[in-house]
């Protein structure tokens, strides 16, 4: 908060697995993380925007649990619930309508590949709010293919972006250009290298908001004895 930011993302469920849900200890294996949200929610006060990642590990039945809990503690979004394959549709479907019901979006896809493996969640009302990484989706064109698609079907796009500079700073121009653009995940303080490995640092947030980099094509350049430095292997050097 005293960095600049208005909205917040967890993963807090650790303790729940496929396993424990389908043995019917789901609810009481997500206490803890119910806990964390609370403790969240206490600390970053009652307006700001507070969304909670799932990470794939329940099942509908305790899904449903957590949704009434999280509508309780003003989560905004709840985020990959449930495994994301095709039989999974129909579920997921009816647990947006329970978010929408309770006043809280239902967002996913954060690791598929192309919008063709996306638009049969779209059309089958899975997801408020579809989330591509840069890093999986299959490039800018077909991100941005993927969200005139959401566009076309009134879902909007809030692109999943957890890794490093050069894909921070895509991704920034990218959300610049969407239509149904609802917000940019970014890591926070996770490592100086995130900085340091660019030649210049990215513009602070300032009331939830930024900047574009500055400068020739996405704006950051690779600093090269910074990741010579930090390299985990020797580089090879090939005589031709």
């Amino acid at each position: 908060m005293a960095s600049g930011h208005i909205a917040f993302k967890i993963a807090p469920f650790d303790e729940v697995t496929p396993e424990e849900c389908a043995k019917g200890n789901g609810v009481d294996a997500m206490q803890p993380g119910l806990d964390r949200i609370a403790a969240v929610r206490e600390a970053v006060g009652p307006e700001a925007r507070l969304m909670v990642d799932c990470h794939w590990r329940f099942d509908e039945e305790t899904a449903t649990k957590l949704n009434e809990a999280a509508a309780k503690l003003g989560v905004y979004w709840v985020e990959c619930p449930l495994v994301e394959v095709e039989d999974n549709i129909p579920a997921l479907a009816r647990l947006r309508q329970q978010c929408n019901d309770l006043g809280m979006h239902h967002a996913g896809l954060e690791t598929n590949v192309g919008w063709d493996t996306v638009r049969p969640y779209c059309e089958g009302g899975a997801y408020d709010v579809v989330m591509p990484d840069m890093k999986y989706i299959g490039g800018i064109h077909e991100l941005q293919r993927t969200s005139a698609g959401c566009d076309a079907l009134g879902i909007q796009v809030s692109p999943h972006n957890p890794s490093g500079p050069i894909a921070h700073a895509v991704s920034l121009h990218i959300a610049a250009s969407l239509t149904e653009f609802d917000m940019l995940e970014l890591q926070f303080d996770e490592s100086p290298l995130f900085d340091e490995l660019v030649s210049a640092p990215f513009a602070p947030v300032e009331k939830g908001h930024t900047v574009l980099p500055q400068g020739i094509g996405l704006g950051p350049h690779l600093n090269k004895s910074v990741m010579e430095e930090h390299a985990d292997r020797p580089a090879k050097h090939w005589q031709i």
